[in-house]
């Protein structure tokens, strides 16, 4: 649990989950993590696993080429899944949710089932390294809303927005309609 911290590194990230392992994140009240140079703030390596929810807030900062949440430099993440919370994630010249700076392989996935993200990239590029989905594994489809618009519904069911930078736009990720 994570309640009130302030974290930062003088190497590495403040939290290590290592390669295999998985862990339960749980926020209560604001929290902020900031990870070493090419080091992020929450390192989830390829075949790590971590499920973040409750409801707190959470600001994380990777460091240089590194992802907020993910994998460090040249580094694949693992499974990343957000199910509650406020997030405010910054990535330095990478995406702020995702693989690290120059990995050459598919980032792991990205599950968003609740929670408000804000993951944003010091380029001005996308927050996220690989295109949410959610617990079914289903690719979310990128809604584009004004920036007034932060407490979305969708058939009554309130929705967490999700933004992919800071150009005042508001980007909501939701399943594709289904035809019949």
């Amino acid at each position: 649990t994570l309640d009130g911290v302030t974290l930062s590194t003088s190497s590495g990230s403040p939290i290590d989950i290592q390669a295999g392992a998985s862990a339960d994140i749980i926020l209560k009240n604001e929290n902020t993590l900031t990870g070493a140079n090419g080091s992020p703030a929450i390192h989830v390596p390829k075949d790590a696993v971590v499920t973040i929810q409750g409801t707190g807030v959470l600001n994380a900062y990777g460091g240089q080429y590194a992802a907020a949440v993910g994998g460090a430099v040249q580094e694949e993440n693992g499974t990343i899944t957000i199910t509650g919370g406020t997030f405010n994630l910054y990535g330095n010249s990478n995406a702020a949710v995702g693989a690290g700076s120059g990995a050459q392989t598919p980032v792991g996935s990205i599950i968003l089932t609740g929670g408000a993200v804000k993951a944003e990239n010091s380029m001005g590029e996308s927050g996220f390294g690989a295109e949410p989905v959610n617990a079914a594994g289903e690719k979310l489809t990128r809604l584009i809303c004004q920036l007034s618009a932060q407490n979305i519904s969708i058939d009554g069911v309130p929705c967490g927005a999700v933004t992919a930078n800071d150009d005042g736009m508001w980007y909501l990720y939701v399943l594709p309609q289904k035809t019949t």
